[in-house]
């Protein structure tokens, strides 16, 4: 029989989370003229369910009444972004003077093209641990 041991899961700080980076745009470069890799924050699942159920919207079906909450998606990508985006820092007053703008993501709407902002969203997804569907996992535990 297989022995079980709790223990492993306790919070004794051994685990600690890593900033990821990512090179979301070309244009940005070092004096090498290599990438700059921005970095994202992994969250823990208290606060990326906080920034979820910040983005509910209670709607009420017109037909039935019954009142139901829905997910923005455009709200939640945002909320998203913002909040795990670590470098550049997003907020920093200097950086969104030289865009012309005011807001975290109204800097980074300025600084990357549209692809390259749903690009960031997917590897900020995938480093909150969205990058393995459920049936790889169960293969992952398996082997």
């Amino acid at each position: 029989m297989e022995q079980r041991d709790f223990r492993a899961f306790m919070n004794s700080g051994k685990v600690k989370t890593e900033t990821h980076k990512y090179p979301a745009s070309r244009r940005f470069v070092d004096e090498k003229g290599e990438p700059m890799l921005w970095e994202i924050e992994v969250l823990n699942g208290k606060e990326f369910d906080r920034i979820l159920n910040g983005c509910k919207i209670k709607t009420v079906d017109k037909q039935t009444r019954q009142t139901f909450e829905k997910t923005d998606g455009m709200k939640l990508r945002e909320k998203t972004l913002v909040r795990c985006v670590r470098f550049p820092d997003l907020s920093n007053s200097e950086l969104q003077d030289s865009y012309g703008v005011v807001g975290e993501m109204d800097l980074l709407l300025a600084m990357l093209t549209p692809g390259e902002v749903a690009d960031l969203y997917d590897a900020v997804m995938q480093a909150q641990g969205f990058e393995a569907g459920m049936s790889e996992k169960i293969e992952e535990a398996k082997n």
